[in-house]
């Protein structure tokens, strides 16, 4: 039993790094008993919050500065700093939460992102929080 795991994860693990690179491979499932996804392994993870990195720098200015999508009439931007989160929603889709900063707050982004047969795709992207208050919306 724990070979059949052990080669599912590196199945899951070597599809999505193949979805990353635009290839038409299936990607196996993985699910817990209670229909939801258990935690992407660090392979995976690492894939997807490189996506979502890269994804910022090709908008943000020169010194990397983003603009972060408004959400409840707030427009801010801010440097990233640091992705704290990394979920899988649901067959194709992840949710990744990343901190920025602009000196004297802390914002909150979530960025929606899908596996698609060219590669991981940011769909979504929207302020949560700032300075760890919610922001409504």
């Amino acid at each position: 039993m724990r070979k059949v795991v052990g080669t599912l994860c590196v199945l899951l693990v070597l599809g999505l790094l193949a979805a990353c690179q635009g290839t038409k491979e299936e990607v196996p499932l993985i699910r817990t008993a209670k229909g939801t996804y258990p935690d992407p392994p660090p392979l995976v993870a690492d894939a997807i919050t490189t996506a979502v990195g890269q994804w910022v720098a090709d908008r943000a200015d020169e010194s990397g500065v983003y603009d972060i999508p408004a959400r409840g009439g707030k427009n801010v931007a801010g440097s990233m700093a640091d992705f704290h989160t990394v979920q899988q929603k649901d067959d194709d889709t992840y949710t990744v939460c990343v901190d920025f900063q602009d000196g004297d707050n802390l914002y909150d982004v979530d960025f929606f992102v899908d596996r698609t047969e060219d590669g991981l795709i940011v769909r979504e992207a929207y302020l949560h929080k700032i300075n760890g208050e919610a922001v409504p919306g």
